[in-house]
This record gives C-alpha cells, sequence and structure tokens, in this order.
C-alpha cells in the first residue's frame, strides 16, 4: 500500500504538474516557431521567384527592344544608295566611287557596332561583286 501512495502522491505532486505544464508549453512553443519558420521560408521563397521573374520581364523586353533595334538598323543599312552602287552591275563606277562607296559602307558598319552592344562584329558579302567588307 505505501507504494500505491508514492504514486497517487506523484501524481498530485506539484513538481509533476511543473513539468507538464513546462512540456506542453515547450511543445507548444515547438510547433508555433516550427509554423512561423515555414511561413516565412515560404514567403522569402516567393519573394526569390517574384524577383526572378521580373528580372527575367526585365531582361527579355531589353534583348526585344535592342533585336528591333537591331532589325530597324538592319532596314536602314540595306536602303543605302552607296551599297545599291556595289552591288549593281549595271552601275559602272570608277574606281574612286567603288572606293569612296566602299569606305562609306564600312563607316556605316562601325557605327552600327557602335551603337548597338549586341552586335559584335558584322561582315558584309557581295556575292556578285566579290566584296567582303568588315566594319575594322
Amino acid at each position: 500500500m505505501d507504494k500505491q501512495k508514492k504514486k497517487i502522491r506523484w501524481r498530485n505532486s506539484i513538481q509533476t504538474k511543473q513539468i507538464i505544464g513546462f512540456t506542453a508549453i515547450i511543445v507548444i512553443i515547438t510547433i508555433i516557431s516550427y509554423v512561423l519558420q515555414m511561413n516565412s521560408m515560404n514567403v522569402a521563397i516567393q519573394a526569390t521567384y517574384d524577383k526572378m521573374n521580373a528580372n527575367t520581364h526585365y531582361f527579355l523586353n531589353s534583348f526585344e527592344n535592342n533585336l528591333g533595334h537591331v532589325r530597324q538598323l538592319q532596314i536602314e543599312f540595306f536602303s543605302d544608295r552607296k551599297l545599291t552602287f556595289l552591288v549593281s552591275d549595271e552601275i559602272q563606277l570608277t574606281e574612286y566611287e567603288r572606293r569612296e562607296a566602299m569606305l562609306s559602307v564600312r563607316e556605316k558598319l562601325q557605327g552600327i557596332t557602335g551603337i548597338n552592344g549586341m552586335i559584335e562584329e558584322i561582315v558584309l558579302y557581295l556575292s556578285r561583286s566579290g566584296y567582303r567588307i568588315t566594319q575594322s
């Protein structure tokens, strides 16, 4: 019977109630901390994805704008009169006029590479005349 009284006393003791109370509080705090950590981690991940998405849209728009600008430069370049003189077989040019037209085309090529950072090098092949013009 002594053993049974000790068990009952231990169950009803203040220390037992304190241990159970502290354990419950620690478990509750741990669960709340875990939930808060998971939520903050999800928020950080979502913010990172949003920033990456915004950067992707910015660079894609920038690339599309540069590409459109390159297309416009291409249209302007191929409508140059001096380039037409070099390509056409019907127009007879003197050596001076041919040289002047080639230098003019080369200057335009240099201007195009200087304007747009996406263009590193331009080589223009004129198949009928056999000319190869570079910007340098």
